[in-house]
């Protein structure tokens, strides 16, 4: 989509001043958006490593292991105590590989703003 928006752009033929001048404000901007695009893309390859993926999550799952060796003196507290550890670490883990890619899961990076460019120049 954004490479058929970006050729709309380059395949315009101006046909006075006003159109001219019209023209190269949207050139322009066609490449800062191109500019801003490639940007994104260069840091959307920048993933998590894997291992520290792996050391992160292995870190977890120690302390979930430690916490239920832990010699809790009441155990209900202790129920508690590692229900809401294991939601806290299941969370931080959703979020974290969630926001890992920005373009894929829950939180992402959305198409809109170029879908609104193209129909507004068309």
């Amino acid at each position: 989509m954004f490479a058929s928006i970006i050729a709309s752009v380059t395949e315009a033929r101006p046909a006075d001043e006003f159109e001219r001048h019209t023209y190269d404000h949207v050139l322009e901007l066609a490449n800062q958006a191109s500019r801003h695009r490639d940007e994104r893309l260069a840091l959307s390859a920048k993933r998590i490593p894997r291992t520290l993926l792996l050391f992160v999550t292995l870190t977890a799952f120690t302390i979930l292991f430690l916490l239920l060796l832990y010699p809790f003196h009441n155990p209900a507290m202790g129920l508690i105590a590692i229900a809401v550890a294991s939601m806290l670490l299941f969370f931080a883990h959703f979020v974290r590989t969630d926001l890992d890619n920005p373009f894929e899961g829950t939180w992402n990076v959305s198409s809109e703003p170029f879908a609104d460019l193209a129909t507004k120049y068309r």
